[in-house]
């Protein structure tokens, strides 16, 4: 499959009450017909890693975790709705998966969550990095004292130039559109898909829905692990 040519559209239909994810591929000219997938079912994505920007502006290619579970989000730190919600789920999914392994001494494949940005003009790798420092230290006030080292989620916040970030995008089927709304040069938001990503050891790629809670994924991950 040709991604270059291929324009990959998500509507998640979750918020209207629908447990399903429509993916619907256009090529240039005319739709192809829509697939009707369940979450959790495997995507047609070849090799999901990608070589972004940490937060100190270092090139760090994902493919440095492929031995282990990797949750990935795509989103924006301006965005004020989906996207904390979902980031902070995904990381409190790593926390949990991390909490059993303390009760499982087999539970030793290692996991790591990745909130990549879609609007890199604004999300500069060091406020990317910023943003996955608070989220940690957020989700970690749900946990005790004892836990805190053990579960300590390791969240990187990834962003790039537009070339780099628009390839990931197109890697992991992404729909992201912006939408200016007004005449300053920031005055724009995002209409995205709002899935978290899961890249297994094998490279096989996974997404869950809205729906699913972050005890959802820790359990298919643990019982993937098991």
């Amino acid at each position: 499959m040709n991604f270059g040519k291929l324009r990959l559209l998500l509507w998640v239909l979750v918020a209207l009450g629908s447990g399903f994810l429509i993916v619907q591929r256009l090529l240039p000219t005319a739709p192809q017909s829509a697939q009707i997938a369940q979450p959790g079912t495997s995507l047609p994505i070849a090799d999901p890693y990608v070589t972004l920007l940490d937060s100190t502006a270092q090139p760090f290619d994902t493919a440095s975790l492929k031995s282990g579970h990797q949750l990935v989000y795509f989103g924006f730190t301006f965005c004020p709705d989906v996207c904390p919600i979902s980031a902070r789920k995904m990381v409190v999914a790593e926390a949990l998966y991390k909490k059993a392994a303390l009760g499982m001494p087999t539970l030793t494949t290692p996991a790591t969550s990745l909130f990549i940005t879609i609007d890199p003009e604004r999300d500069s790798p060091e406020i990317m990095g910023f943003y996955a420092e608070n989220l940690i230290e957020d989700v970690l006030d749900d946990f005790s004292e004892a836990e805190r080292t053990a579960v300590k989620p390791d969240l990187i916040g990834l962003s790039g130039n537009r070339t780099q970030i628009d390839a990931a995008i197109a890697t992991y089927l992404v729909y992201a559109d912006k939408v200016v709304e007004g005449s300053a040069p920031d005055d724009y938001r995002f209409n995205h898909s709002d899935l978290i990503y899961w890249v297994r050891p094998n490279g096989a790629v996974q997404f869950f829905s809205p729906r699913q809670s972050a005890q959802d994924i820790a359990d298919a991950m643990i019982a993937a692990s098991s």
